[in-house]
């Protein structure tokens, strides 16, 4: 439920750029984007190109935008492999609201050094975590439809296809299938409870595994207002999980004192904050 199909600004280390330029039935977005990482204590550069003409209409109740980037990652002569490369991103995702529905349907390819490390994490990936860029690329369709029928009950249900091609000459894919829903009930303005359910499975045939991990969670929630986007929130929860044999050892097992490294299940208790505009 908290994955970010396209995060490119997050964590940069400068950026400039312009929005909402009328361009034809559109507007225009357009920034340029600068991310540094380190590998043994020398800093690599990647450049990102981030180019959105969106509020394109769709009938009445649904709007386009199409998105593309070009990345750049410098030469790094005292680096083994770390040459320059670049990477294209092409995609488009489509926003419909009617009633009391919201929903996103996005497509996204990447490749080369617009492939970035994690959602919140834009650097591009490196060829030291087995990707050879030349050759890389990724896919993903991603659906996110949001319910609110306020003052009482609103739910998000969200459904992720993403395949991974990590540019080697064999067994060079990881193929990730997601979903989950969110249900929310409200008992008053600052206070609900949560139930959220999912369940991945991944296909994985660089080292040779496959299989799934399920969870269930409840929230007791205290956030602003009514609304499932509502922050800040702050959150206390109980998750249960259950992951197939085959991720033994991946699962559960950090930090270094994690009780389920040698499990197949496990739960957790904690409280969380969420802050963000």
């Amino acid at each position: 439920m908290n994955h970010y199909w396209l995060n490119t600004g997050q964590n940069s280390h400068a950026g400039v750029g312009f929005e909402d330029l009328s361009s034809g039935d559109g507007k225009l977005n357009m920034a340029i984007f600068r991310h540094e990482d380190k590998d043994s204590n020398e800093l690599i550069n990647n450049t990102a190109l981030d180019v959105r003409w969106h509020s394109l209409q769709l009938g009445h109740h649904s709007t386009l935008t199409v998105w593309g980037q070009l990345a750049l990652r410098s030469e790094q002569p005292d680096l083994v492999n770390v040459k320059k490369e670049s990477g294209l991103g092409l995609g488009f995702w489509i926003d419909h609201k009617a009633g009391k529905i919201k929903n996103t349907l996005a497509l996204i390819h990447q490749t080369g050094a617009s492939i970035t490390q994690a959602d919140f994490n834009p650097r591009p990936v490196r060829e030291s975590d087995g990707w050879i860029l030349d050759e890389a690329g990724i896919l993903e369709i991603n659906n996110s439809l949001t319910y609110e029928s306020l003052p009482d009950f609103s739910y998000q249900w969200s459904v992720v296809l993403r395949q991974e091609d990590r540019g080697q000459s064999t067994n060079s894919k990881i193929n990730w299938y997601s979903t989950g829903i969110r249900p929310v009930f409200y008992f008053s303005k600052h206070l609900n409870l949560a139930l959220e359910a999912g369940i991945d499975y991944v296909d994985d045939e660089i080292n040779n595994r496959n299989g799934s991990l399920s969870k269930l969670t409840t929230v007791l929630q205290v956030s602003a207002d009514r609304g499932f986007k509502s922050r800040p929130v702050m959150r206390f929860f109980v998750t249960l999980a259950d992951w197939s044999d085959e991720f033994i050892g991946l699962v559960g097992n950090i930090p270094g004192n994690a009780p389920y490294g040698n499990d197949s299940k496990g739960w957790t208790v904690g409280a969380q904050t969420e802050v963000w505009w």
